[in-house]
């Protein structure tokens, strides 16, 4: 053995372990984050086919000439509370507030035009 060599063995053993474990912490705390973001992209695509279909169902009620002006729809992954806020002749104003079992909430206004029917 070289003579300087006798107190560097455990100084470096500890440096390589420090930095494993720094490594390591950084790998679980980046996926952690990357489940996260997933999790919520989940949830607000969820949100959104949700809205979209309570739209869809929402225009389909007032073109049939069903007056409600608040009700509750339920879909598969929550439900979606709509309720109309301003009506007009050609249309009315309905505000959407959408929930997922998970937890997810998103609220929003949207303008449903009534649909013309053609005259000849």
């Amino acid at each position: 053995m070289i003579k300087n060599e006798n107190g560097i063995v455990l100084p470096v053993t500890l440096l390589l372990f420090f930095l494993f474990t720094t490594l390591t912490f950084h790998a679980a705390i980046k996926l952690e984050t990357e489940k996260q973001y997933f999790k919520n992209i989940e949830t607000t695509y969820t949100l959104e086919t949700m809205l979209h279909s309570a739209y869809k169902d929402v225009k389909q009620l007032f073109n049939e000439g069903k007056d409600e002006l608040e009700g509750k729809l339920f879909y598969h992954s929550g439900f979606v509370i709509y309720k109309v806020v301003q009506e007009e002749e050609n249309g009315a104003l309905v505000s959407f507030e959408c929930r997922t079992d998970n937890g997810g909430k998103f609220y929003t206004e949207l303008f449903i035009e009534a649909d013309q029917e053609e005259t000849k």
